[in-house]
């Protein structure tokens, strides 16, 4: 069975006048089902890392799988659904619809899949 997430020499630099390395040669593997934290110091590259293991952006080196699929031939399209469909993203504050609840902030990428009623969206929120 393939991991979840799979990142082989994952790395993310910016190209500006003085590049700059938010994320480099980064192995992981994340099974299925499984608990990970991402802890460092402030500017450590810790959302930088996330981003990409998110398809929020895309590596400069290195590959990353999803579920066995290479990430880096997929049109953006492609990298939202996989997105929508297998990942959960609960953002800081500024991310948040105000008008909403946290809860229901939570359950807006599942109404948009469709695939569970609402109190089974409710109690997995």
């Amino acid at each position: 069975m393939n991991p979840l997430i799979e990142a082989r020499g994952l790395t993310r630099i910016l190209h500006e006048t003085v590049p700059v390395t938010l994320v480099k040669d980064i192995d992981l593997i994340i099974e299925e089902g499984e608990f990970v934290a991402v802890t460092g110091p402030s500017g450590s590259g810790k959302s930088s890392l996330l981003y990409l293991l998110g398809l929020l952006d895309r590596p400069t080196e290195g590959r990353l799988r999803v579920r066995g699929r290479d990430t880096e031939p997929m049109s953006e399209k492609e990298r939202a659904e996989t997105r929508l469909a297998t990942m959960g993203f609960v953002f800081q504050f500024h991310f948040l619809l105000p008008e909403f609840t946290a809860r229901e902030n939570v359950e807006i990428p599942m109404r948009k899949l469709a695939r569970l009623g609402r109190d089974e969206m409710r109690a997995r929120a």
